[in-house]
């Protein structure tokens, strides 16, 4: 590559190289541009100073006309609409408050329409909706607990082998998985603090899946099934986690569980074991009135449980008839038992075995 080199030209500020080539680098041996003078330096500062004023005014200027075009003032509106009376009066009404009818909806109660509950059984009928009950009036939180707990003892006996559950442990098992499905739909839908509700739907579907498998008898596909359902329950009762998750597009039908006859079976083993027995005497009444209270609020909330949409017959008068009236007992012998009354307690008690002996002429 060949490189020529030039001197600079006369007022410029340094050397440069001319390459004949691709590219050149600049020669340490050319001879530097002469320095400026004061007065190129006089003329240069006057440029820089016009241009700067120039700048400045055409700012300023802008600035200005913004700030013109934003004042309100001098925006041009349209003008504002006139209208006919006489025109108008057939299409709007004067006070439209003066032509409605009924109470105007209060927006703080929503918009009226119901979301579905996941698992809430779907049946028409006038049977209540467990959104609508207030289970937490019917049974406690420590009912509910101690119940569960007094269920997994019961479970330790049905629950053992594959031989015994097969042979006889089945009919017990599929009693207290019922149960135990049904109080975990109470805890599931209980308003207040409750343990265990957080868990409460997934459990409910395991429970209740082990009820219903539990009818066609105890094959070792069920035992298996409810041997895990009650080591759920033990962890439960530990204050573990369930570990399951819960079906969220479940459409649950109480028709595979069928628990009306299981708890009806649950009601009459109790009733004449406890209920009776321990009203039979003040000496009874008073050594066992927590277990009376817990047996009673249980009675109570099967009652309901019985009424609760899609249920045997919850749609049919004269069966919720029967049911209201063993709840009615049932919180009567709870309310006299906290207040230390027997002979309110007894009454109750009759009160609930009228009811039963009535609706099984009709209904099993």
């Amino acid at each position: 590559m060949k490189v020529r080199r030039f001197a600079p030209r006369e007022g410029s500020e340094v050397g440069h190289v001319k390459v004949d080539g691709a590219f050149g680098v600049p020669d340490p041996q050319i001879v530097p541009s002469p320095p400026r003078t004061v007065g190129m330096e006089i003329r240069s500062l006057l440029s820089r100073t016009r241009l700067l004023s120039i700048l400045a005014v055409l700012s300023i200027g802008g600035i200005t006309f913004g700030l013109k075009a934003d004042d309100p003032a001098s925006k041009r509106r349209a003008k504002a609409p006139s209208f006919d009376p006489q025109r108008v009066s057939t299409t709007f009404f004067s006070d439209v408050f003066s032509v409605l009818q009924g109470e105007r909806p209060k927006l703080s109660e929503g918009s009226g329409s119901a979301s579905k509950t996941p698992g809430a059984p779907t049946s028409g009928g006038s049977a209540s909706a467990a959104g609508s009950v207030v289970w937490d009036d019917l049974i406690s939180p420590t009912s509910l607990e101690d119940e569960v707990k007094s269920l997994k003892l019961a479970l330790n006996q049905s629950v053992t082998t594959p031989t015994q559950f097969r042979s006889r442990g089945y009919r017990s098992a599929r009693r207290e998985f019922t149960l135990l499905n049904m109080l975990f739909w109470i805890i599931e839908h209980y308003r207040g603090d409750v343990r265990w509700k957080n868990d409460a739907t997934a459990v409910r579907q395991k429970f209740g899946s082990v009820a219903g498998n539990s009818k066609a008898g105890g094959n070792e596909q069920t035992y298996a099934q409810a041997k895990q359902a009650k080591e759920l329950l033990d962890r439960l009762i530990r204050g573990e986690r369930a570990g399951v998750e819960p079906d969220k597009d479940e459409e649950i039908s109480w028709e595979p569980v069928s628990p009306r006859r299981p708890l009806m079976q649950w009601l009459e083993k109790r009733f004449e074991a406890n209920l009776k027995a321990w009203t039979s005497s003040d000496k009874e009444f008073q050594s066992n009135s927590e277990e009376l209270l817990r047996e009673a609020e249980l009675v109570a909330a099967i009652a309901q449980f019985f009424m609760e949409e899609g249920m045997d017959d919850a749609d049919d008068e004269e069966y919720r008839a029967f049911c209201e009236s063993m709840k009615a007992g049932a919180l009567a012998v709870a309310s006299a038992t906290k207040n230390g009354d027997l002979a309110g307690a007894q009454s109750g008690v009759g009160e609930i075995s009228k009811a039963c002996s009535n609706c099984h002429e009709s209904y099993r």
